[in-house]
C-alpha cells in the first residue's frame, strides 16, 4: 500500500514539474538558454517573445545582452535603447549599452553612459571599474584629438586664441644634477595647480600637454624651445605661454628663470629671475608663479593669494618622488608610477597630491581590460547592479520620439533590421567626420573645445586637486574648470 502510494505521489509531482516546465514563458525559456550558452534557441525565444509583446523592454533588453555576447554591438544598442529610454537609471541596461557604444569606437556616448552607470551604481567594485574606463577612454579621445589637432594647424586662427588661456611647458634643467631632472615635470604641474586658482586666467591641463607632445614626438623630453613655444601655444589654443628653466647654483641653491610667450604675435617677455635654496623650492616656486601673474598684468585679490601660498609639501625627495611619478604615469608605467607615489606619501604623510595620484594610477591601471573580460566581471559581480531609488534625469535621455522609434529594433527570427537605421547612417555620418565625431563635420576649433569637454567627473592630472572657478563662463581652450558631460543619446 505504501508503496503505491509513493508511486502515485511520484508520478503526480512529475506531472506537476512537466505541467511548469510547460508553463514557462517564451521570456524564461529564452533566458534559461542564454543562461546555458545556447543563444540559437534564446534567440528563437526571445523572437516569440517579441511577437506576443512588440515592446516589451525587458525582451529587448535581454535580446540586447545576447547580441552583446555575440559580439554584434549595433544590434545590441538598437535593442538596448527602449530599456533605457524607459528606465535610465537600471545599471545593467547601463552597463551593456555603454560597453557596446565603446565596443563600436563611439566613445562620446559611451561616456555618456558610464558617467550615468556611476552615478547609480551600488556596486563599489563595479563602479571602480566603470570609473577606470572612463579615464580610459579620455586619453584615448585626447590622442585623436591631438592627432586631429596637428592634421589641420594651418587652419587654427591664432588671432581667435582666448586672450586668458595659459599652457605652462615643462621647465628645462639647465644645471649638471641630473637628479634633479624630475623637478622638469614638477614645477609645471605646481605652477598649473596654483595659476587655476586666478579665475581670470584658463589653464591648460598637464595631460593635454604631455598628449600633444607625444604626438609631435618630443614626449620623452618634453622641452620646447623659445622659438617653438609659439607654436605650441596655438596646438593647445592658449594665447600665452609660461616657459622656464632651472639650475642648481652653489651651497645647495637653486634658480629658477620663467616668463611668457606671447601666441598671437610671438613676443617673448623678459625672464624673471627666483633665487633661493634648493631645500625650499617650494616658497620659490610660489615667487614665480606670483611672477609669472604680474607680467600678464593680472591683480590678485586676497582670497587668490592665499589659495596660492599653500604649499603642497616641504620635503625636497617628497617632490622628487612626485615628480617622478608623473613622468612614469605619463609612459603608462602605472606600477613604477604607484611605487613612486607611495613612496613620497611615506616621507611627507601630508603630501595630499600624491595620495591623489595613488588613487589615480590604480583606476588608471584597471581601464585596459577587454569588453569581454570586463562583462565577465560584471556578471561575477551582480547579475543586476543595484541601483537608487530615485530615476536621474538628465538632459538629452529622451530623444524626439519619431526618431527613437525609427531607431528601435525591428527583431524577428534574429535577423535584426532588414534595413539600415537612422543609427548606422548616423554612425556612418560620424566616422566620416573624423575622431571627434558627432555626425557633422567639427571644425578645428570645435575639435579642441571638445578635448576639455571630455574631460569631467574624472581626475585631471595637475588639477585634481582644487575646486573649478565657477566664474569662468566663457568658451576657451584649456579651461580647467568642470565641464558637464551632456551628449544626446540616439
Amino acid at each position: 500500500m505504501m508503496r503505491s502510494c509513493l508511486v502515485w505521489f511520484g508520478a503526480v509531482l512529475l506531472l506537476i514539474l512537466l505541467g511548469c516546465a510547460a508553463s514557462l514563458s517564451p521570456y524564461e525559456e529564452g533566458r534559461r538558454s542564454m543562461a546555458a550558452g545556447d543563444y540559437e534557441s534564446a534567440l528563437k525565444y526571445f523572437d516569440m517573445a517579441l511577437k506576443e509583446s512588440p515592446d516589451d523592454p525587458m525582451v529587448l533588453k535581454e535580446l540586447g545582452v545576447l547580441y552583446h555576447r555575440r559580439e554584434d554591438y549595433s544590434k545590441a544598442i538598437r535593442c538596448l535603447l527602449r530599456p533605457f529610454l524607459q528606465d535610465s537609471t537600471d545599471g545593467r541596461t547601463l552597463f551593456y549599452l555603454g560597453t557596446a557604444y565603446e565596443a563600436r569606437g563611439d566613445r562620446v556616448h559611451a561616456m555618456d553612459i558610464y558617467r550615468r552607470f556611476t552615478q547609480v551604481s551600488r556596486q563599489d567594485d563595479v563602479r571602480k571599474e566603470i570609473q577606470a574606463r572612463m579615464e580610459h577612454l579620455i586619453l584615448k579621445q585626447m590622442e585623436e584629438e591631438a592627432r586631429a589637432i596637428l592634421e589641420h594647424e594651418e587652419a587654427i586662427p591664432v588671432d581667435k586664441l582666448a586672450d586668458n588661456a595659459v599652457a605652462v611647458l615643462y621647465f628645462k634643467n639647465l644645471g649638471k644634477r641630473t637628479d634633479l631632472d624630475p623637478m622638469q615635470k614638477g614645477l609645471a604641474d605646481m605652477i598649473i595647480t596654483d595659476l587655476t586658482q586666478v579665475k581670470k586666467i584658463r589653464v591648460v591641463e598637464r595631460l593635454r600637454l604631455q598628449k600633444m607632445l607625444d604626438e609631435i614626438g618630443l614626449g620623452q623630453t618634453g622641452i620646447i624651445e623659445d622659438a617653438s613655444a609659439p607654436r605650441m601655444g596655438k596646438l593647445l589654443g592658449a594665447s600665452k605661454i609660461v616657459r622656464g628653466a632651472y639650475l642648481d647654483t652653489g651651497k645647495d641653491g637653486l634658480r629658477i628663470d620663467a616668463g611668457v610667450i606671447r601666441a598671437v604675435d610671438r613676443k617673448i617677455g623678459k625672464p624673471k629671475q627666483f633665487k633661493g635654496q634648493l631645500q625650499k623650492v617650494f616658497r620659490l616656486e610660489k615667487d614665480v608663479v606670483f611672477g609669472v601673474v604680474d607680467q600678464m598684468g593680472i591683480r590678485l585679490t586676497q582670497q587668490e593669494k592665499d589659495a596660492i601660498n599653500i604649499i603642497p609639501t616641504e620635503n625636497l625627495l617628497a617632490f622628487l618622488a612626485y615628480s617622478r611619478g608623473l613622468d612614469y604615469q605619463d609612459r603608462g608605467m602605472y606600477r613604477e608610477a604607484e611605487q613612486e607615489f607611495r613612496k613620497a606619501v611615506e616621507l611627507d604623510p601630508t603630501f595630499e597630491k600624491a595620495a591623489e595620484q595613488i588613487s589615480r594610477v590604480e583606476t588608471l591601471s584597471l581601464g585596459n581590460a577587454s569588453i569581454p573580460d570586463l562583462e565577465q566581471q560584471f556578471v561575477i559581480a551582480a547579475a543586476e547592479i543595484p541601483v537608487v531609488a530615485e530615476p536621474v534625469t538628465t538632459a538629452g535621455a529622451q530623444p524626439e520620439t519619431a526618431e527613437a522609434e525609427e531607431e528601435l529594433p525591428a527583431v524577428q527570427a534574429g535577423t535584426g533590421p532588414v534595413r539600415k537605421t537612422e543609427d548606422e547612417r548616423r554612425e556612418d555620418r560620424r566616422s566620416m567626420a573624423g575622431p571627434a565625431g558627432g555626425g557633422r563635420q567639427l571644425s578645428v576649433i570645435d575639435r579642441m573645445e571638445r578635448t576639455g569637454e571630455v574631460m569631467t567627473q574624472v581626475f585631471l592630472p595637475g588639477v585634481e586637486s582644487r575646486e573649478p572657478a565657477q566664474e569662468q563662463s566663457q568658451s576657451g581652450f584649456g579651461n580647467s574648470a568642470s565641464f558637464e558631460i551632456n551628449v544626446p543619446l540616439p
